[in-house]
């Protein structure tokens, strides 16, 4: 029985190319026609070879990536933590590390953003994550300071724009159909003529702002529904219970709420209260204990859950494929809209699904 291990020089003899033609073909890497690739590739089978990647990446200096969270709404963004380490581990063999630094955005002083820059420069860092959220815009000169260091720079959530000016590679739920599923699920349960209003946290989130968008479109443009004047909630649930309680004084034949924030306590704490539970109908984005509770008290129709986890994966797995193999980053990954019912949520049903969530790249 042959038990000889063959070698990188071996599949390059019996395909008669140099040595760095055989590497080109088998990790994908160089300029080399595709019938040349086919050829190596078949002999590289026939002899059983196989590219050792644990000892390529011993080879290659370690990848140091650098994530920037913040320390609020850990039900949202600690799930994009967790695909970010998920992600991160399976790396692990190929030297790829991550330091993840949580910084209060609204409140953060000038000394813990210097402090925060001198331990990402003494870990040389190659690429930083960052999670734009409330207060992102106190960092600014931080992120801009790692971009005059020449360091990757890819925003996870929603759009990071700095000036309006400079912005960066962003990997998001799609926002504007968000929007119009929310529009079009609202007018399949409500008779025309119904009252609707959407309410988002803060109108600084660009991607709350695509919601928005997206959903007074398709109320305008495609329904009989009347769309009320989009309000801003903000990001505490006492101020978005009085914020709802002044609508409500001023339009109390609402029908219909889409809430393009996670925020949702104030809310429906607010109908709850006052007896529209069973009136109003209301969609909301993201998942949460919070979110589950107020389904299984019918007070939540639906929520569209925006794989928060699985744009931590990808935003790993992204600036592996660019700073490793070579691959150009998309200005925007956008990932579908998952609407969820209360079936879904009480059979638990809620997945992320690495490979049917992405579907558009721009």
């Amino acid at each position: 029985m042959n038990t000889k291990r063959f070698t990188l020089k071996d599949v390059a003899q019996e395909a008669g190319v140099a040595i760095s033609t055989a590497n080109a073909a088998l990790t994908g890497k160089g300029r080399i026609s595709e019938k040349k690739k086919q050829e190596i590739l078949v002999v590289a089978q026939r002899l059983g070879y196989k590219v050792n990647r644990v000892a390529q990446s011993l080879a290659r200096k370690q990848i140091n990536i650098a994530i920037l969270m913040p320390v609020d709404w850990t039900d949202y963004y600690g799930k994009i933590e967790q695909g970010i380490e998920a992600e991160l581990k399976l790396l692990a063999d190929y030297n790829v590390v991550g330091i993840v630094k949580k910084i209060k955005y609204s409140a953060c002083l000038p000394a813990e953003l210097e402090e925060c820059k001198k331990e990402f420069l003494r870990e040389r860092i190659d690429a930083l994550i960052v999670c734009p959220a409330i207060g992102i815009e106190n960092l600014n000169s931080l992120i801009l300071d790692f971009l005059k260091e020449d360091i990757l720079i890819l925003a996870v959530n929603t759009d990071l724009v700095i000036d309006n000016q400079i912005s960066f590679p962003t990997i998001k739920i799609d926002g504007p159909l968000s929007g119009k599923m929310a529009a079009e699920f609202l007018d399949d349960l409500l008779p025309d003529g119904n009252k609707v209003l959407c309410c988002l946290g803060d109108k600084k989130t660009l991607v709350q702002n695509e919601k928005v968008i997206g959903f007074m479109e398709f109320i305008q443009q495609q329904t009989k529904l009347l769309a009320l004047e989009p309000i801003e909630t903000g990001d505490m649930d006492d101020q978005a219970e009085e914020e709802i309680a002044k609508v409500f004084a001023r339009e109390p034949e609402i029908r219909g709420i889409y809430v393009a924030t996670g925020i949702v306590k104030g809310i429906c704490s607010y109908l709850d209260k006052n007896g529209l539970g069973e009136k109003v109908k209301v969609i909301c984005s993201d998942y949460s204990d919070e979110i589950e509770n107020y389904m299984r008290k019918k007070i939540i129709n639906a929520t569209f859950f925006q794989n928060p986890g699985i744009q931590g994966r990808i935003a790993i797995r992204t600036i592996y494929d660019c700073l490793l193999n070579g691959k150009d980053i998309k200005p925007k990954t956008l990932l579908m809209p998952q609407l969820f019912l209360r079936s879904n949520i009480l059979h638990g049903y809620v997945r992320e699904d690495y490979q049917q969530v992405l579907y558009s790249n721009e």
